[in-house]
């Protein structure tokens, strides 16, 4: 195999996660049954929360908050819609509940815990999240309810943007020896509830030893794409978990052993990467987060010089790092 072939399926493998995601997200996506309205309450601020009911339906990949036509009895078949969402809030003695129902399937109640609009808001995204879910119009059974589906469709539709920067410090054992380089990632993700998905490009760096007998890592750089899972979405800080796949370049210093005695050379490497990282985020309900991580990289092959001589090893490295998203 050449090597502008060798490149070119390397870069195919390292996006594959990415292409499969999008599309699944997009074949989700695609369709979404549209929904009349209707909000009942005893308030005076029906139209507002007519509203806020319509926008909550528009956060969901499987529906669409559409208009009834015109005369059309609230529920009937000449509203034009597949699917009919009533919402009525309740107020008792004992408390304020929301009831959410589509067509004619049974009604999920919820507890309104507390008077602010974001008690209300959260009640009505739970209630929603379940009758929605379970809409007889857009069900389609458990096989078909696969992770990058679900989760590619409320990503395209709801995610959250950031961007980011990282600083780093990465450790390599090469040729008998540690090598350290400080580096800096550029970082852009989209996070949806308790995942996000990010491209990076990345870089570290170290002047090697001109007299040293030993190779040396000298530098690595690259970019790809990665996936995280927090284990708090809902909390202002929480753990992390998370991998993924990029290109990187690893730059090695040192003597040349296949040429003249005492001479030196540099050996440039394109590999495949398997990362993986582990860490926590705090003030995420902030405008800026901050994390403190550990990072390794795996290549899937090893760094092998054949004109040189300079380096024949499998290199794996690893670090911590400091990151900031906005």
């Amino acid at each position: 195999m050449d090597t502008a072939s060798r490149w070119v399926g390397l870069a195919g493998a390292a996006l594959l996660p990415l292409l499969l995601l999008c599309g699944a997200g997009v074949a989700r996506a695609q369709a979404p049954s549209p929904t009349c309205v209707e909000v009942v309450t005893a308030r005076g601020d029906a139209a507002g929360l007519l509203r806020l009911v319509r926008d909550e339906v528009d956060r969901h990949p499987s529906h669409h908050a559409v208009d009834p036509l015109p005369g059309a009895a609230p529920g009937s078949e000449d509203e034009g819609c597949p699917t009919h969402l009533r919402v009525e809030i309740i107020e008792v003695t004992e408390g304020r509940f929301l009831t959410a129902r589509v067509n004619e399937a049974v009604p999920h109640r919820e507890r309104i815990e507390g008077k602010d609009a974001a008690a209300l808001t959260s009640a009505l995204s739970r209630a929603l999240t379940i009758v929605l879910h379970n809409d007889p119009v857009t069900l389609r059974g458990p096989m078909t309810e696969n992770w990058l589906a679900q989760n590619g469709g409320a990503l395209r539709r709801r995610g959250q943007n950031l961007f980011g920067a990282e600083l780093t410090q990465t450790s390599a054992w090469v040729d008998g020896g540690v090598d350290t380089l400080p580096g800096l990632a550029i970082v852009a993700r989209r996070e949806i509830e308790d995942w996000h998905l990010a491209v990076h490009l990345s870089g570290a760096w170290a002047p090697a030893s001109t007299s040293d007998a030993s190779a040396h890592l000298s530098m690595v750089a690259g970019g790809g794409v990665d996936v995280a899972h927090f284990f708090d979405a809902l909390s202002d800080t929480s753990f992390f978990v998370g991998g993924g796949l990029g290109l990187i370049v690893q730059r090695f210093e040192g003597p040349a052993t296949y040429l003249e005695s005492g001479a030196r050379g540099t050996a440039n490497k394109l590999l495949l990467e398997v990362s993986g990282r582990a860490g926590v985020e705090m003030f995420r309900t902030a405008d800026t987060r901050v994390s403190f991580f550990a990072h390794l990289s795996l290549p899937t092959f090893p760094s092998r010089d054949r004109d040189q001589g300079v380096i024949d090893a499998w290199v794996p490295a690893g670090g911590l790092g400091v990151g900031a998203a906005f």
